[in-house]
């Protein structure tokens, strides 16, 4: 009987190492910002391992305005440089290697400003995905950005999207705070494959997420404002 448990077992096991086994891990799966004008879109690529990567990325998906790709301020960067409207074809990229532990900063800079392109209608921004390899490793990483209305800047003010989610890796809860200017109504749980597991409404610029009943895993918050529109996201572990 203990051999079959541990034949049985095995899959678990293999699948657990996998999900472990993960080279590298993006900050944000999306990093979203709000703009008028010039803006950088930062996020973080981080190395898991105990020895120097390098990681090869492209383009997948995109629906940013001709005029912005045209732009000479635009750039799509990596640890190597900032990658102009050429880099639209798909072609393939490699970043330059770095260090165990260590961080890449991978960005993207935009002027929205052409007054030929339209603020964003409701919940949907202009967007860049893009997929990451290392190894076995792949991920996507998107830079999604909402572009004021101009009529309206003198009543508004660029909001800064601050958002720590604590511990982390966690265990029965999870902890998350963010600017009370970001609008956070509602937070919601996602697993990898983009399925909701749980919803929360949250007050003020904190919350206290229970997630004992929810199975061990890789997933992502989603913090959303009045309207459901995404304002940010980030990846937590539950051990």
């Amino acid at each position: 009987m203990r051999r079959l448990v541990y034949l049985f077992a095995l899959p678990l096991l293999f699948q657990a190492n996998t999900v472990e086994a993960q080279s590298f891990s993006a900050q944000k799966d999306t990093s979203v910002a709000t703009a008028y004008a010039y803006i950088d879109i930062n996020n973080y690529i981080t190395n898991n391992t105990s020895d120097t990567i390098s990681v090869k990325w492209r383009i997948i998906s995109e629906t940013l305005p001709q005029s912005w790709k045209d732009n000479a301020s635009f750039g799509l960067c990596d640890n190597v440089t900032c990658y102009d409207k050429a880099i639209f074809s798909g072609s393939v990229q490699t970043s330059d290697t770095f260090g165990a532990g260590k961080n890449m900063l991978y960005k993207v800079q935009l002027d929205v400003s052409p007054a030929t392109v339209a603020p964003s209608v409701g919940s949907t921004p202009y967007y860049i995905t893009t997929e990451l390899t290392s190894g076995t490793t792949i991920d996507t990483v998107t830079f999604a950005v909402y572009k004021w209305n101009t009529n309206n800047i003198s009543k508004v003010a660029v909001v800064r999207e601050e958002v720590v989610v604590y511990p982390n890796p966690a265990y029965n809860e999870v902890n998350v705070t963010f600017n009370r200017e970001m609008g956070v109504k509602n937070v919601a749980i996602y697993n990898l494959v983009g399925k909701q597991v749980s919803a929360y409404r949250v007050n003020g610029t904190s919350a206290k997420l229970d997630i004992e009943k929810i199975p061990a895993g890789i997933y992502f918050l989603r913090m959303m404002d009045s309207n459901g529109r995404v304002v940010a996201t980030r990846r937590f572990t539950h051990q």
